[in-house]
């Protein structure tokens, strides 16, 4: 890897897998196998999801959380390779790169007090089967859907 490619990893592409990593996720409603109906999110897998030990709890996987982490920046790394192969990019202004930096510091903070907060548990790995019922991508800013299965919801109007 060149010098160049070197610097454009520490100063670009770390935050920008972080910011990317963080706003750009998927949501899964899945119901795990001897469990209630549940919320997951995460991209490409599902590395985070509601505990089940007390409201307002979150489950992380170690393990589904490092692949994606590293799918993301694979992604930013490969584009800016090629964009540095192209343009041939020497520098960045310094503005962008505290900026970027200073947006990932400060994403990291509070998804460490998110996590410090949620009763967590972490495992290594998802160790049980699920299947899924529903799922969609989302940015940070927006709110997971409410599902409500058909199964579960009283269709009868004689009850009203």
């Amino acid at each position: 890897m060149s010098q160049n490619m070197k610097q454009l990893t520490i100063r670009l592409i770390i935050p920008i897998t972080v910011l990317s990593f963080v706003f750009v996720t998927k949501w899964w409603y899945v119901v795990p196998i001897d469990a209630r109906e549940t919320f997951f999110w995460g991209f490409p897998f599902a590395y985070v999801g509601e505990g089940w030990q007390t409201s307002g709890s979150l489950q992380f996987f170690i393990l589904e959380w490092l692949t994606n982490l590293c799918v993301f920046f694979i992604f930013w790394f490969t584009i800016l390779y090629f964009l540095n192969r192209v343009f041939d990019i020497k520098t960045f202004p310094k503005w962008m790169v505290r900026t970027l930096w200073t947006f990932s510091f400060l994403v990291i903070l509070v998804y460490g007090v998110i996590v410090i907060f949620s009763y967590p548990t972490f495992r290594l790995k998802r160790d049980y089967d699920w299947e899924v019922i529903q799922t969609g991508y989302k940015f940070i800013w927006q709110q997971t859907p409410t599902i409500e299965l058909n199964s579960n919801k009283n269709t009868n109007d004689e009850n009203i």
